[in-house]
């Protein structure tokens, strides 16, 4: 159900709803001893209290709209792009660091801010909750993979660049990098030292991967929980377009 559904369903139905039957009661009971007056009051009163509902109702789903627009543009399509890009094998230490900090910040920025009402969640269900299983699965996968590497530059004698890293990474079978671009004989070191890890550490490589996985499915439930709700929400998946103006210059 959309936001707007559920404000809908909070404000504009269920209050019909009691107000129609409060009117059937009065009616059923009392109709037999109110004169055509009285009957006419109540049917005036029951009309009132529901265009005053329509009017709330309508001031509220502006507000709703605003402040959903507010969310969507400064904290969940960020968010939406952050669990877009997958890529976090090879991200440095401060790179890493301040990349799981700016989610944190998100989260507990939608943890503030992310009600409406006090009722109604402006993101989706379990979405906090999947957030803070996903930060502390990155503690733990990098904490891992820095135990990786840091054994494979003492190995090699140098710290590893993605360039570098990408032959060790494959090697050791992470994942699928692009070409190095080095010569057979220069990723041959590269190649041996992933043999010898895995030969010397299989449990800790073992791990490794297998929480790299976890975390990609992880990353993955979120992007897609977040684009069913942006879909489900008509809010754009899309970039906002930017302008650009006119020069004579081309």
């Amino acid at each position: 159900m959309s936001v707007g559904s559920k404000l809908a369903l909070l404000v504009l139905i269920l209050p019909i709803i009691l107000i129609l039957i409060a009117f059937t009661v009065v009616i059923y009971y009392f109709g037999s001893s109110l004169d055509a007056k009285a009957i006419l009051d109540v049917t005036s009163t029951v009309i009132s209290l529901v265009l005053v509902d329509l009017l709330v109702w309508e001031r509220l789903r502006d507000s709703l709209s605003k402040k959903l627009r507010y969310l969507h543009k400064n904290v969940l399509y960020k968010l939406y792009n952050d669990f877009g890009y997958r890529n976090y094998l090879f991200y440095t230490q401060e790179n890493s660091k301040r990349h799981a900090g700016e989610i944190q910040c998100k989260r507990d920025d939608l943890e503030m801010h992310g009600k409406f009402l006090g009722l109604i969640s402006l993101y989706p269900p379990q979405l906090l909750a999947r957030i803070d299983e996903f930060l502390a699965l990155h503690t733990t996968f990098y904490r891992k993979f820095q135990e990786v590497r840091g054994l494979a530059e003492k190995k090699l004698g140098i710290s590893l660049n993605r360039q570098e890293g990408g032959i060790l990474w494959q090697e050791l079978g992470f994942e699928s990098e692009t070409p190095s671009g080095f010569d057979p004989d220069q990723e041959k070191p590269y190649r041996e030292t992933a043999k010898k890890l895995l030969k010397e550490q299989p449990l800790l490589i073992t791990e490794t991967k297998n929480l790299h996985e976890t975390l990609k499915e992880e990353t993955k439930k979120i992007y897609e929980k977040l684009e069913a709700f942006f879909k489900r929400n008509t809010l754009r998946l899309e970039p906002e377009p930017t302008f650009q103006g006119y020069s004579p210059y081309g």
